[in-house]
């Protein structure tokens, strides 16, 4: 019962990247993880799953592990109780996110599972899939897909194909949006404070960036300083100033140079254009005036 659930879930968020099964064997490692997979395949269940179905009315509990860069602060409770308001009227789901460094996911993900603790849904991102299919962590959801998920496949289409390892879908990839975007993140009472009104549909320059701070670190002297969110530091080049393609996580086997052409093939080391140099000057220019926290480089403060 509990799997028709889960995989009703799936076809309504499409932002999940594996399916776990709730362990409740005491053994750890890896071991403890291969023998409960085994002996969910010869029973025909889940992980460590019971088959009795709940009771009329019962709502079924899943842990969905979600990534964070720190601590979650106050909204995250509110995110929680908003799906909740509409999955446990819909479906009789209650959902209990479990809050997992962003860093730290996969050990997290395999510490919980191998523990027999429960883990019904993960998101798996910056390592592929290969860890977890190998040692039983994950199973592959082609048939709920199939059954439950007609819009999964509309909304996905070809993205779909990126979540399949050897021949199984194990993975639902993020879909609602064709792109990255990164920026700054700015407080809406200085904004207003200096009359400063940002058009959401506009992509900045650096330069253009510039004269904003110009203005509040005018106004607030010490006060100010930029704080580019974790998740933008490595990608602020690729977006404000120069369009490339990493064709990966990172730059390190090379890039694209977008902004000079579509077509152009060829592998650039980014630390060695042009466009990089002048970044690299734009940010030190940033520093000297006074943009930048004197102790932006060891402050381990998490940005929000």
């Amino acid at each position: 019962m509990k799997k028709k659930w889960l995989a009703i879930l799936l076809s309504i968020t499409t932002v999940m990247a594996g399916l776990t099964g709730c362990g409740n064997s005491g053994q750890g490692g890896e071991n403890a993880a291969e023998s409960k997979a085994s002996e969910a395949a010869a029973s025909g269940t889940e992980t460590g799953e019971s088959t009795a179905a709940p009771a009329e009315g019962e709502l079924v509990n899943v842990i969905w592990q979600w990534p964070a860069m720190g601590a979650t602060g106050s909204g995250f409770q509110a995110v929680e109780d908003a799906l909740n308001a509409m999955l446990e009227k819909d479906i009789g789901v209650h959902v209990t996110l479990e809050p997992a460094l962003f860093s730290d996911l996969q050990n997290q993900s395999t510490l919980t599972i191998t523990s027999g603790e429960q883990l019904d849904i993960i998101l798996q991102v910056g390592t592929g899939v290969t860890p977890y299919v190998a040692n039983g962590l994950i199973q592959p959801v082609d048939e709920y897909v199939e059954e439950y998920g007609a819009a999964i496949k509309e909304k996905c289409g070809t993205q779909l194909l990126g979540g399949y390892y050897q021949g199984k879908l194990y993975g639902i990839p993020t879909a609602y949006i064709d792109g990255e975007s990164y920026g700054y993140m700015a407080r809406k009472d200085i904004l207003e404070k200096y009359n400063i009104e940002i058009d959401p549909d506009k992509l900045y320059t650096l330069d253009e960036v510039e004269k904003i701070f110009e203005t509040v670190k005018a106004g607030e002297g010490d006060k100010f300083f930029m704080n580019i969110p974790e998740t933008t530091s490595a990608n602020m080049l690729h977006n404000a100033y120069c369009e490339v393609d990493t064709l990966g996580n990172t730059p390190a086997a090379g890039v694209l140079m977008l902004n000079r052409s579509f077509t152009d093939l060829t592998l650039y080391n980014l630390f060695e254009t042009e466009e990089y140099e002048a970044y690299a000057q734009k940010m030190y220019e940033y520093a000297q005036k006074g943009y930048v926290s004197s102790d932006a480089a060891t402050n381990t403060e998490d940005a929000n």
